[in-house]
């Protein structure tokens, strides 16, 4: 398996779908190290950008590497200390923050979006240990409002709501997380932000940073994403499924091209108190390609 070749493909494939300052922040930080026992295996800068990447991208890193090998499997390993591509740590609003490999000088200040600060070209705070220390004890107090949104499956019963449910590791299933006493607690707030025939568009705001929390909260009380290879019951969002009969493939087409093929899930918004200045900052990040034509086509045909 040329695993170099490989990555070339599946970086065409995300730049076509991701917009920029998302693939150049994350996507482009990554390195593959090696494929075996059909695991591909990329490499994160640091540990921040490995869980970005895990919480964030995974899902359509593996439905592009399948594209090429559809038995492939994901694995996202941390580069060692000392290969970390290391920022300095001064975040003041108004202080020039140089890069250790580039000489440019940055401002931040509170008037950034989530694109240009966290998925931003520079990516300063996914590169900054500092940063990232204080930004997860802002976590840990629960301070931190990191808002998603998610197409789940059904029509969600209540406007809005919470969902307080444990979430534990699966002991007999590696990689899945279940509601369990013996878990963390796991709180998700939720409303409903746009309603379709057989979906809902909900905003949810985790008050706890649980792996896969949004997907397993959402599959406990009934409604699934929309795609969730692992929680739902699909893999992929067809036009077909909400044309129906309406539905005409092209007769060159021999399979039909899914409009989304990794989890109907999006980090839209995060709000923080800034690492230096202590203010207030909420920052922002547009929904991908995928997502707003699949939102585009439900609300052409799936009212």
């Amino acid at each position: 398996m040329d695993y170099k070749k490989i990555w070339k493909k599946t970086k065409k494939s995300l730049k076509e779908v991701l917009p920029e300052h998302g693939y150049e922040a994350w996507i482009e930080t990554l390195s593959p190290v090696g494929a075996t026992n059909n695991i591909f295996i990329l490499e994160a800068p640091n540990q921040f950008a490995h869980d970005w990447i895990i919480n964030n991208y995974q899902d359509l890193i593996v439905s592009s590497l399948r594209e090429q090998e559809p038995k492939i499997d994901l694995r996202v390993a941390i580069a060692p200390q000392s290969e970390q591509n290391v920022v300095a740590t001064n975040l003041a609003n108004s202080e020039p923050i140089k890069q250790s490999n580039a000489g440019r000088r940055h401002n931040i200040n509170p008037g950034n979006t989530f694109e240009s600060f966290v998925e931003g070209p520079n990516s300063i705070f996914a590169k900054n240990a500092a940063a990232h220390r204080n930004l997860s004890m802002q976590f840990e107090a629960r301070t931190v409002d990191k808002i998603y949104l998610a197409l789940v499956e059904g029509a969600v019963h209540k406007e809005e709501g919470e969902i307080n449910q444990p979430i534990a590791s699966n002991m007999r299933d590696k990689g899945r997380m279940i509601i369990a006493s013996r878990g963390k607690p796991s709180l998700t707030i939720y409303q409903v932000i746009e309603r379709f025939k057989n979906y809902t568009l909900v905003e949810a705001n985790i008050k706890t940073g649980r792996t896969h929390q949004v997907r397993v909260h959402f599959e406990v009380i009934g409604y699934p994403l929309a795609v969730d290879s692992l929680y739902g019951r699909k893999d992929a969002f067809l036009l077909s499924e909400i044309k129906m009969k309406k539905y005409r493939r092209g007769k060159d087409v021999i399979e039909e091209r899914p409009l989304m093929s990794r989890t109907t899930l999006h980090a839209t918004k995060v709000t923080f108190n800034h690492p230096s200045s202590n203010k207030k900052m909420t920052l922002k990040a547009e929904l991908p390609k995928d997502f707003r034509a699949v939102l585009n086509q439900l609300r052409k045909w799936g009212n």
